[in-house]
C-alpha cells in the first residue's frame, strides 16, 4: 500500500521525536557513567559531557571500600529471588480458586480482596503489625508483608479466566485432584503471565529501600537501594571513611588532621559527588541493562492486564 505525503511527513517527524525523547530520557544515564569514571578532582571543572577526561576506578573503589556493597548485593538478589516467586505460588493458588465456578462465597471473596486495593491502615498500623507478627529486623520482613499483590491476583485472574474449564472437568473425570489440575495443567499454560508477574516483582524488590529502611537496624540486612540512600544523604561520607580508618590505625585525629586528610583524598582523585555518581551506577547499572531484553514481558503484563475477568 502506497503512503501519501501527509504520511511520509508524520512518519519522518515521529521517528525524530522519538530519537530526541530516548536521547533526553537516556542521556542522564550517560553522563552519570561518565562521571563515575572520571576524576573527581578534575569533575569539579565542569564542561564534562561525553567521555572521562580522566579515566579512573578510584570512585569504585572508594564505594567498595566505605560500605559492604557485596553483602548488600547478596540481600537484594535474594530477595529479587525469593519475593516474586513466593508470590506468584500465592496468587496462582487464589486466582485458581477464585476462577473455580463451584467456590462458595466467590463474589464475597471477590469483593474482600479488592478492598485494601483502595483502603489502608496507615504506615504506623502497619508497622505495628509487622513488628507483633516478629518480622522486623529479620530477611522475611522483605518476603512476606508483600507476597500477595492485588494487582497482580487480577491480571492473573484476568488470564486465567481465559482458560476453559473443560480442561478441569476433564482432568477431575480421569481423578486428578484440585492440586494435581493447578500444577500439571493450569500452571504450564500460565507460564506467560507467571513470567510477566515475575518481573514486575523483580523490579518492585531490586528499587525497594523503604522497608529495609524501617524494618531494619541490621547492617547485613541492607539492600543496595538503601546503600545507595546512605551514600547520597552522607555529604561527608569521604569524611567519615577516614575517620573509621584512623580509628582502625589506632589514630585519634584532630580537626585540623582531618581536614589535610580530606585535602590529600580529594587530590587523589575521589570527591563527595563522584561516589555519589559511582552508587547510582551501581545500584541501577544491572537492571538498566536487564531491561531492553525483558521489555517484550512487561508489555505482554500490560496487554494482559487490560482483560476483563
Amino acid at each position: 500500500m502506497l503512503r501519501t505525503r501527509g504520511q511520509k511527513i508524520f512518519g519522518y517527524f515521529n521517528h525524530i521525536f522519538m530519537v530526541v525523547m530516548a536521547f533526553i530520557m537516556l542521556y542522564p544515564f550517560w553522563y552519570t557513567l561518565v562521571y563515575s569514571f572520571n576524576n573527581g578532582a578534575d569533575s569539579a571543572r565542569g564542561d564534562l559531557y561525553w567521555w572521562p577526561r580522566i579515566f579512573t576506578i578510584e570512585n569504585y573503589t572508594t564505594m567498595f571500600r566505605a560500605y559492604d556493597i557485596w553483602s548488600a548485593y547478596r540481600v537484594t538478589l535474594a530477595r529479587v529471588f525469593v519475593g516474586p516467586t513466593s508470590g506468584i505460588i500465592v496468587t496462582l493458588i487464589i486466582a485458581y480458586a477464585m476462577t473455580t465456578p463451584g467456590l462458595m462465597f466467590r463474589k464475597f471473596y471477590n469483593v474482600l480482596i479488592i478492598i485494601p486495593m483502595f483502603f489502608g491502615g496507615g504506615l504506623i498500623p502497619y508497622f505495628l503489625l509487622v513488628n507483633n507478627l516478629g518480622l522486623t529486623n529479620t530477611f522475611w520482613v522483605y518476603i512476606i508483608p508483600g507476597m500477595f499483590g492485588i494487582w497482580n491476583f487480577i491480571m492473573m485472574r484476568a488470564y486465567m479466566g481465559n482458560i476453559p474449564h473443560e480442561l478441569q472437568e476433564s482432568a477431575r473425570i480421569d481423578g486428578a485432584g484440585e492440586l494435581s489440575i493447578l500444577f500439571r495443567i493450569i500452571l504450564p499454560i500460565c507460564l506467560p503471565i507467571c513470567a510477566c508477574l515475575f518481573l514486575f516483582g523483580a523490579v518492585g524488590h531490586w528499587n525497594a529501600w523503604m522497608d529495609a529502611y524501617i524494618f531494619n537496624d541490621r547492617s547485613e540486612l541492607f539492600t543496595i537501594q538503601l546503600m545507595l540512600r546512605r551514600v547520597i544523604s552522607n555529604v561527608a561520607q569521604l569524611t567519615a571513611l577516614i575517620e573509621e580508618q584512623g580509628r582502625m590505625a589506632g589514630i585519634a585525629m584532630s580537626g585540623e588532621q582531618r581536614r589535610m586528610m580530606v585535602d590529600e583524598f580529594r587530590r587523589s582523585g575521589v570527591s563527595n559527588e563522584a561516589v555519589i555518581a559511582s552508587a547510582s551506577i551501581i545500584s541501577i547499572g544491572p537492571i538498566v541493562f536487564l531491561y531492553p531484553f525483558l521489555q517484550r514481558f512487561f508489555i505482554k503484563g500490560i496487554m494482559i492486564g487490560s482483560l476483563k475477568g
